[in-house]
């Protein structure tokens, strides 16, 4: 399995379509006409980060 410091699948592509899936269930858009760099998507990335790499729920 890959670590967090070689993983190829976590990238902005990854957060985005995340995102995109959250938006299709109902959820808010991410602000801005140019998402990505908000302070949104740097939130779904460290939630994401925690989840994947340090067992869930905790901060990364």
């Amino acid at each position: 399995m890959a670590t967090v410091d070689d993983d190829p699948r976590f990238t902005l592509g990854l957060v985005l379509d995340v995102a995109e899936v959250l938006e299709r269930h109902g959820y808010p858009a991410f602000r801005g006409p140019c998402a990505v760099g908000t302070a949104d998507l740097v939130d779904l990335q460290q939630t994401l980060f925690a989840f994947l790499y340090t067992g869930g729920g905790g901060q990364a």
